[in-house]
């Protein structure tokens, strides 16, 4: 994930070569992640404030999002439903909790996810 520090370094230098003081010096810019994913272990998140500089989250704050709605990575339509109300911090049933346990299969003492 890009950190803060980066972003705004990356602003910075297309302002610097295209010459031009706005966001990105003007030049479209695609930005791809995924907002469940944990924060970067050092930087500073995109979305907050840099910790040691003055600099806000003025240019997360100012990209068009769009969010993908279509599950690529998994085909299992039920099980794709459940990641997704976890990832939304919704509480799985008990049956819920059975398919995903039942995605488990044990191997000389050892836990294995089949994939």
């Amino acid at each position: 994930m890009v950190g803060a520090e980066l972003l705004h370094k990356i602003d910075n230098r297309l302002k610097q070569i295209t010459g031009k003081n706005t966001d990105f010096g003007s030049i479209d810019v695609i930005l791809i992640g995924d907002l469940r994913q944990l924060p970067p272990v050092r930087p500073t998140p995109i979305y907050k404030k840099i910790r040691t500089s003055m600099i806000g989250p003025h240019l997360w704050r100012k990209l068009k999002f769009y969010q993908l709605t279509t599950v690529m990575r998994q085909a299992n339509v039920a099980f794709s439903q459940i990641l997704t109300e976890i990832g939304n911090g919704d509480v799985v049933d008990e049956h819920e909790f059975q398919l995903i346990e039942s995605r488990f299969f044990k191997k000389r003492g050892c836990c294995y996810i089949m994939s």
